[in-house]
């Protein structure tokens, strides 16, 4: 309880002293409170942060997954270009090969699964 100076002169010692005491055990509990809510508080950030630590390793392991299977894909994939747009899609196998062979091994059309114009 709050009091005026006026009213704390009027008391008398055994008075103040039980006001202060009462005062204390409010504090006191208050702050028990407090530490057990900072107590949980700590705990939830603890788990968050783990929970957070596993996430960003799965995250990880996930884009190394990606990236070795997108090499795997990609192991027989050859991108040659640009083909011009002037040439019929019929006839892109055909380039491409004919491209391929000049700077390496001989292939022919039929060497090829697929062909795509890149955009």
């Amino acid at each position: 309880m709050v009091h005026t100076r006026a009213q704390l002169e009027e008391m008398s010692k055994e008075q103040l002293i039980n006001e202060l005491v009462d005062n204390s055990n409010v504090i006191q509990h208050s702050l028990e409170s407090l530490n057990s809510k900072m107590d949980r508080i700590t705990s939830d950030l603890a788990i968050s942060r783990r929970i957070t630590d596993l996430l960003r390793e799965r995250v990880n392991q996930l884009e190394r997954d990606q990236l070795s299977s997108s090499q795997y894909i990609r192991r027989e994939m050859l991108e040659v270009g640009p083909i011009l747009e002037s040439i019929p899609e019929t006839e892109v196998e055909n380039v491409v090969a004919k491209a391929v062979s000049l700077c390496g091994p001989d292939i022919s059309p039929s060497d090829l699964d697929s062909c795509h114009r890149l955009k």
